[in-house]
């Protein structure tokens, strides 16, 4: 989804921009970029499953003249500029979520009582960061234990989402809490749960998600003003519907000449609909360029 971000964005700058898949596979993804750079395309935007496999290609397409811009973690070797987003914090954020739900729904909980199910993609190198935040918060928890956690599930879908959950339960009926990197397995977990209703207690499950879907939710209200029937009680909302907007703003900035572009960090922490607290943080817009004494205090 980032992809089409960036070509609308490069659309409006009246940039012709084109968009191949390496469907999973880096040795397409090399294949790929040495294309690009025999073609003579001006800059080559990248998102990778894996940098450090792309390290050759890379350089050898710098060194024939295309910029290249990575939108991942920053690599040890050089590029012209990049993006990428704090997945890992988001990982924390949404375990640290779930402990305080734990230890407020149950206080009188046996030491390793709860059973958590994570799942959660291995690639890209962020995501598997983020992975291993929420593994490492939930297993340091004096309540909770991580009972069974999965690698990548068929990009995320609800489907996958409503399989993993039933062989979670399946697998340990102690779990209560399931964490999820994607909006649409939540969604999936949660629709295993409601299946279930007939035999499980909902109140005593919780789904927490990563995602920049507020609506998923389970505080949203129904046509008839009752609560929505959800076992999703929060999520850490991120900007991926602005990353793409912003790896594009940098890579225009290379191809005019206007500007360097140094390695962002894209702070997925904040949720934003537009581009103005993107612009407040980095260019000094509003009360941080107008007020600066006021913006210090």
């Amino acid at each position: 989804y980032w992809m089409f971000d960036v070509n609308g964005a490069m659309g409006e700058y009246g940039v012709d921009a084109v968009y191949a898949s390496c469907e999973g596979d880096t040795t397409m993804a090399n294949t790929l970029i040495e294309n690009y750079a025999a073609d003579n395309y001006d800059i080559i935007l990248v998102i990778p499953l894996d940098e450090k496999g792309l390290e050759d290609s890379i350089t050898a397409a710098r060194a024939k003249g295309p910029m290249v811009v990575l939108m991942s973690n920053e690599p040890e070797y050089e590029v012209d500029g990049g993006l990428t987003a704090d997945m890992e914090a988001c990982g924390y954020a949404v375990a640290d979520m779930a402990t305080y739900w734990v230890e407020q729904n149950y206080p009188d909980a046996e030491p390793d009582s709860i059973g958590v199910a994570i799942v959660a993609s291995e690639t890209p190198a962020n995501y598997k960061l983020c992975k291993e935040a929420m593994v490492n918060t939930m297993d340091e928890g004096e309540l909770t234990y991580t009972a069974y956690k999965s690698g990548d599930l068929d990009g995320g879908s609800m489907d996958s989402g409503f399989t993993f959950a039933e062989n979670a339960l399946t697998a340990d009926p102690n779990i209560r809490i399931f964490l999820t990197q994607e909006n649409e397995a939540s969604k999936g977990i949660n629709n295993y749960l409601l299946s279930r209703a007939g035999d499980l207690d909902l109140e005593e499950f919780a789904v927490f998600s990563i995602n920049s879907d507020i609506t998923s939710i389970g505080l949203v209200t129904t046509a008839s003003s009752e609560p929505a029937a959800s076992t999703l009680r929060g999520l850490i909302p991120y900007g991926s519907d602005d990353v793409g907007r912003v790896a594009a703003d940098i890579a225009y900035g290379l191809l005019s000449g206007e500007k360097e572009a140094p390695y962002w960090i894209f702070d997925e922490l904040h949720t934003q609909p537009n581009r103005k607290l993107f612009d407040v943080m980095t260019k000094g817009s509003g009360d941080a360029r107008m007020q600066p004494l006021y913006f210090l205090i």
